[in-house]
């Protein structure tokens, strides 16, 4: 294997991985997916993404918010990095085991007279347990050598997504396309571990009960972010299907697929300006709030450049894409649409939380946000049905990641930079 490095060409090859990576699978998993949906129809489309969402609900307490925190610490603490590695990989494989057995224990609970729904979740939920080998992505990605990871998942992504087409084509029911799922994360964990034991050294080191507690002193308000970020997220399929029906969520779930697909552009974006806001933040408080603006400018012209096009056409583009069987999907597009640009803002200004190192803020954004999407499902869902979930995905982004900031004092200054990049943006203004 090639050595270990972190130089500047380590750093640019890293992105382009990534980057590259990012942009051929989410192009590639949209037009099977499309065409998956077509083919299943709308209501076994909906079984697909109400099991999907219902795991997904107790992806959190698989991931423990160990993501960034683990890499740090990996990078901080180069002598001990494997037993920071394997201490993340145990905790991950406890936590998904953990997430699996409430998966299936409630959802036998909800719905105790379905058993192939039972068994489906049995079978989906396997995927929280083989994410505990995640921790070795991290600590590639502390070494700067995302090419593993990405080759890895590129080798389970090219066999499963090969299957998904050959299951479209001869029109394999909704169990056939979940146990691809559970065989794309075996596949991903295999090729991560055979890559992890010939780069590393001394991976006999034994996990550590003292490094998972310093690892989740830091974690735990990441872990529970992401619990309320599933819940606006993710539980607004379940809510929809147990008010209505198992078709209203195939359109919802067909026009969110379309809605979040360029969300990456954005985020891309960001990520690359961070480090010159954060070089502004040492020269002047002026130059800091200014590109903080201009970085929200910039990404809220992207998302009116792509949004304002695809709402005109949004009846056409869902008709094209999906077909007479998701009667209504454009309508429910186009709402989706715009609870991406309130998503946007709410990354461009996680920039300015870390800066700040106001990550508190960030768990009250997200609850509030959370609290605003349950509250709005109850009342809009069993009148508008699909429609009523995308409006309150658009009330709990605007709420989440603008209007929070308005109930904080000090968070005041930055709301108000983010209702001038809605009304007014100005890309061109860099300093």
């Amino acid at each position: 294997m090639p050595k270990l490095f972190f130089n500047k060409q380590g750093i640019i090859l890293n992105t382009v991985w990534l980057t590259g990576d990012k942009f051929i699978r989410l192009f590639v998993s949209l037009l099977v997916g499309i065409w998956i949906a077509r083919q299943l129809g709308p209501q076994n489309y909906g079984t697909l993404n109400f099991i999907l969402s219902w795991v997904a609900l107790f992806s959190p307490f698989a991931t423990l918010g160990l993501d960034g925190i683990a890499v740090r610490n990996i990078i901080n603490h180069p002598n001990t990095d494997i037993q920071i590695t394997n201490t993340t990989i145990l905790s991950k494989l406890l936590g998904g085991i953990i997430a699996s057995i409430l998966a299936i224990s409630l959802v036998y609970m909800y719905k105790q007279k379905e058993s192939s729904l039972i068994l489906l979740v049995m079978i989906t939920s396997s995927t929280l347990i083989f994410q505990a080998i995640d921790g070795v992505d991290f600590f590639f990605q502390a070494k700067s050598r995302n090419d593993l990871s990405v080759i890895s998942r590129w080798g389970s992504f090219s066999v499963s997504t090969s299957l998904r087409i050959w299951g479209a084509y001869k029109d394999f029911d909704v169990q056939y396309f979940l146990v691809i799922a559970a065989i794309e994360g075996f596949i991903s964990a295999i090729g991560l571990l055979t890559f992890y034991f010939r780069v590393s050294k001394n991976i006999t080191q034994q996990p550590s009960w003292t490094v998972f507690k310093k690892l989740f002193k830091s974690s735990w308000p990441l872990f529970f972010s992401s619990i309320m970020i599933m819940l606006y997220t993710r539980f607004n399929t379940v809510l929809l299907e147990s008010m209505t029906s198992l078709e209203e969520v195939g359109k919802f779930s067909a026009a969110s697929r379309v809605a979040e697909a360029w969300y990456f552009i954005p985020l891309s974006i960001s990520t690359a300006l961070m480090p010159k806001i954060f070089a502004a933040k040492k020269e002047s408080l002026e130059l800091y709030l200014s590109r903080i603006q201009t970085s929200f400018d910039i990404m809220v012209s992207i998302c009116y450049v792509i949004v304002i096009p695809l709402t005109l056409m949004s009846d056409l583009v869902g008709d094209f894409l999906y077909g007479n069987e998701f009667e209504g999907t454009g309508k429910i597009l186009a709402v989706h649409l715009w609870a991406g640009v309130f998503m946007v803002l709410g990354v461009g200004r996680s920039t300015y939380l870390v800066a700040e190192d106001r990550t508190r803020f960030h768990l009250f954004s997200v609850a509030l946000g959370a609290l605003s999407c349950i509250i709005s499902n109850i009342f809009l869902i069993p009148k508008y049905g699909a429609m009523g979930a995308s409006i309150s995905t658009l009330i709990a982004q605007a709420v989440g990641s603008v209007g929070a900031c308005f109930l904080v004092p000090n968070m005041r200054r930055t709301g108000k930079q983010q209702i001038k990049a809605l009304i007014f943006p100005k890309p061109w203004v860099w300093k």
